[in-house]
């Protein structure tokens, strides 16, 4: 496997301009002005300390809409840190350039994801008993992902298609299991589930021959194909935006306390009709100001026909949101 090297060899800012297949991964435009001679880089930084669920997994959209929320538009210091074996390898298949602690004013990202409940301290980390003692109020007072009975730990979890069977109405542990390979699915018809609760909720029961506990585990710690949390802003659905969880920087009390996000820069714009953002006015005032110092190249963005729905921010149930 190519090996990427690293962007981040030093402390640095950048500006946080997305998030990665998981909220432990941030994409980070470097701070420059035009002209400034420095490279036009963007990378992605995951987190040394703790790791997310990815995308595909349990609580991976509510924990990406976490950091959308808290990071999208702030501008950040990032402490490069060496990962350890379990987030290099979780790094080299999502293709990170660089690892670290990413700070927030005074405030680390890392143990904001774990108040929260978004994350797990990584096995290498566990000695530490203040990451520990986050990670442990969170689960006791059942925050974020912690809701559920028991939460798969991203180093164990794995992306899985599960097969169905439209005959035995039992579903099979992927191309893997023996029945599978011996009859090559022939009853399959393909149908395909990527959750237990999507194979149930269907009428599928696990096949006794390859659903194993890891595998049933699995599939339970799977969240299906759902609305991915940027692009939850999403295609419009109903007749209004879509229903964001409440949070601090969309805290409002009227409307004239709301504004509509900036564009976000060095990414592309989705095809199709996207509902904007909305967020308190100076939270959108303060990313207009670190979007303008993000430092990156021309993005090469596919032709399509986009549009952007919504024309102002009204303030509605305590959070600001956008409005046709």
């Amino acid at each position: 496997m190519l090996m990427l090297v690293p962007l981040v060899l030093a402390a640095q800012s950048g500006i946080v301009i997305g998030v990665g297949s998981r909220a432990s991964a941030l994409q980070v435009a470097e701070v420059g002005k035009p002209g400034s001679g420095m490279p036009k880089d963007t990378f992605l930084v995951m987190l040394t300390d703790v790791i997310a669920p990815r995308y595909l997994q349990a609580k991976s959209n509510e924990s990406l809409r976490f950091a959308y929320d808290a990071m999208l538009g702030e501008q950040i210091a990032i402490e490069p840190v060496k990962p350890s074996e379990d987030v290099q390898k979780l790094g080299d298949e999502e293709e990170v350039t660089a690892y670290g602690r990413v700070r927030l004013g005074k405030k680390w990202f890392h143990e904001e994801l774990l108040r929260a409940g978004w994350a797990w301290v990584v096995p290498a980390k566990r000695s530490d008993a203040a990451l520990m003692k986050l990670e442990a109020e969170a689960k006791a007072a059942k925050r974020g992902l912690w809701a559920d009975v028991d939460p798969v730990e991203p180093w164990l979890w794995r992306e899985v298609t599960f097969l169905g069977d439209v005959e035995g109405k039992v579903f099979h542990g992927g191309w893997e299991c023996p029945h599978v390979k011996a009859t090559q699915c022939a009853k399959c018809g393909g149908l395909r589930f990527y959750s237990l609760a999507e194979a149930t909720r269907a009428g599928f029961k696990p096949h006794e021959e390859c659903m194993n506990a890891e595998l049933l585990r699995i599939a339970q710690g799977s969240g299906g194909y759902g609305v991915d949390p940027e692009a939850a802003e999403g295609e419009p659905r109903g007749e209004g935006p879509p229903k964001l969880a409440a949070a601090e920087r969309r805290a409002c009390k009227a409307d004239a306390e709301c504004a509509l996000t900036p564009t976000t820069p060095c990414t592309c714009p989705g095809c199709g009709s996207v509902w904007r953002q909305a967020a308190r006015k100076e939270v959108v005032a303060r990313m207009k100001k670190n979007f303008a110092q993000a430092n990156c190249g021309g993005v090469g963005c596919p032709a399509c026909a986009g549009r952007e729905v919504g024309t102002k921010a009204v303030c509605r149930e305590g959070q600001c949101t956008p409005a046709p």
